[in-house]
């Protein structure tokens, strides 16, 4: 009356040994080998003697003549290529027959079976973690041996972060953690910082942040100096991509105190790289320049290509953010070089990423464009989902500047809705007010003004004067927008002014000559719509200066050509 009782009379109506052969198989899951099969018949046989194991073949043969009963019965099927090289390979027709004939082991039969099937599946592979580590990790869970089931599964998660199976390295570390014992302190403290990082990749920073405190706590207990630094270091990381940043510099600064203690140079490097990135977003550019500087020599010392890189484009985004666009060009590229040398593709994307930028602000948009694809492209690929609400972000930024307005509102909404996901407060701020400038150019005032101002209310949070100072220049722009309107005019020409101001100030503060100069400029113009061409002119000759300066020859020329024609 049902399918599985008609599995489980065709299961029913088979002789004896056909049955324990068809249950046993069941174990390994759909596939089977011959000779693992014969491995298996073998461990329930209890025999003496030693002279003749490998001389009586007719074991062999039974199990042959059994196999070939079971694929005319239409129940196995041999396939002609095996996953193990040299083995012949069996495999289940029906799903429902390999269930239902698992069913008729007992336990104690079950774990028997699925530890041999593990030892023998681990002696025909390839030393080291490999596509099978998974599937011998659970024969050795379903057979009992749990430290040998621990220890596999953090090697198949560890073998599936390198191919960027985030979300299945999360599953099989935590996996793994639930098994391991504090017999192996040392196992479960680099389980736990790769599960975070796995976390962190995904966006998914509060879940990092748990396992990287509970690494903290187990190398605290074994007074290990090194991963002591390392979880102080990755919990500031996590801090700061959530805009916590006094946070992140008090657990970055105590990483730096532990790695300094144990002459951990390379951890070293990295905190002073990871203190850099916190300044560079507060704008304190000069600091975070030093410690990028700092920390690439210590790399360079250690000849570590791919830490070399990662310094390299630190330095190149702070050039960028101070409008020295030749040097950051010359630090980018050497950057995306060695990525490339050593095939980082996480780099390539940031690197990538990063390019765009500087492009985009040489007017370079189609290049940005094409960038930013190819950064996006990688993401999505890798699941690196903390760049990929960045690129998402300034992809839609670089569609609004090519006024591609129906293809950037979508990318810009993704990329709020995966940093909303990930608590990126800096991604965030940025897509809301790219969102703003949207809803400017189709005159949907109210929406615009709604989009600035909550993009400013993540500046406040994030306690960053730059970010405030290019909250209050755009929230300047949509009124100035207005300053001929008549239902809002009034008060347009006069909230205009005193964004601007604010924004200008802020941003001298901040010391972003490359965001100031555009603040002005666009301020400058503002005053000469407004029939104020005096006040306007000293703003675009100030915003000239800047731009001659920073060798910024495309606005320069824009620029240029207003003055003149006042």
């Amino acid at each position: 009356r049902t399918v599985e009782a008609v599995v489980m009379a065709r299961i029913e109506a088979l002789d004896d040994q056909e049955r324990e052969v068809l249950s046993m198989a069941s174990c390994a899951g759909q596939v089977i080998w011959e000779k693992l099969m014969l491995c298996l018949q073998r461990a329930r046989i209890t025999r003496g003697g030693m002279s003749d194991f490998w001389d009586d073949r007719s074991d062999a043969a039974r199990l042959t003549a059994l196999l070939e009963s079971l694929e005319r019965k239409d129940m196995l099927r041999r396939r002609e290529d095996s996953s193990i090289a040299g083995e012949q390979e069996w495999y289940f027709k029906h799903r429902l027959e390999q269930r239902a004939a698992y069913e008729l082991l007992t336990p104690s039969v079950r774990q028997r079976c699925h530890r041999v099937i593990a030892q023998w599946v681990e002696s025909r592979g390839p030393s080291g973690p490999n596509e099978r580590t998974g599937y011998i990790a659970a024969q050795y869970d379903e057979g009992r041996c749990l430290d040998r089931a621990a220890t596999r599964y953090i090697e198949a998660a560890r073998f599936a972060r390198r191919r960027y199976a985030n979300r299945r390295a999360i599953e099989l570390f935590t996996r793994g953690l639930s098994y391991l014992s504090d017999a192996d302190v040392a196992l479960k403290i680099q389980a736990l910082h790769d599960l975070g990082s796995a976390y962190d990749v995904m966006g998914e920073h509060d879940q990092a942040l748990a396992y990287y405190r509970e690494m903290l706590r187990h190398a605290w207990m074994i007074d290990d100096k090194n991963k002591g630094g390392a979880a102080y270091n990755k919990i500031g990381r996590a801090y700061r991509t959530l805009g916590e940043f006094e946070d992140a510099l008090v657990y970055l600064n105590k990483a730096l105190d532990l790695f300094t203690q144990a002459q951990d140079q390379p951890g070293v490097a990295s905190t002073l790289d990871e203190i850099g990135r916190v300044h560079a977003i507060r704008g304190r550019f000069q600091e975070a320049l030093d410690h990028h500087k700092r920390a690439l020599a210590l790399r360079q010392d250690l000849e570590d290509v791919r830490s070399v890189a990662l310094s390299l484009n630190n330095i190149g985004g702070i050039y960028l953010q101070r409008g020295e666009f030749k040097e950051a060009m010359a630090a980018m590229r050497q950057a995306l070089d060695l990525r490339r040398q050593v095939d980082d593709r996480q780099g390539v994307a940031e690197s990538f990423n990063n390019l765009g930028i500087l492009c985009l602000e040489r007017g370079e948009n189609a290049q940005a464009i094409t960038l930013y694809k190819e950064a996006l492209s990688i993401t999505e690929d890798i699941g690196f989902r903390s760049l990929q609400s960045m690129v998402l972000n300034n992809l839609g930024e670089a569609l609004v500047l090519e006024h591609r307005l129906d293809e950037a509102k979508p990318m810009l909404e993704r990329a709020l809705e995966v940093a909303q996901e990930s608590g990126d407060k800096r991604v965030m701020f940025d897509a809301r007010r790219n969102l703003g400038l949207i809803a400017l150019k189709q005159m949907q005032r109210a929406v615009a003004i709604e989009h600035m101002e909550r993009s400013l209310e993540i500046a406040e949070e994030l306690d960053a004067y730059t970010l405030r100072g290019i909250g209050y220049q755009n929230m300047a722009e949509i009124h100035a927008h207005y300053v001929f309107d008549p239902e809002h005019k009034d008060q347009s020409g006069h909230l205009a002014r005193g964004y601007y101001t604010q924004a200008i100030e802020l941003l001298e503060r901040s010391g972003n000559e490359y965001q100031l100069g555009h603040c002005l400029s666009s301020y400058g113009n503002h005053l000469i719509e407004a029939e104020q061409p005096v006040k306007g002119r000293q703003q675009l000759e100030r915003a000239s200066d800047i731009f001659k300066r920073l060798e910024m020859t495309t606005f320069l020329k824009a620029t240029e050509e207003t003055i003149n024609r006042l």
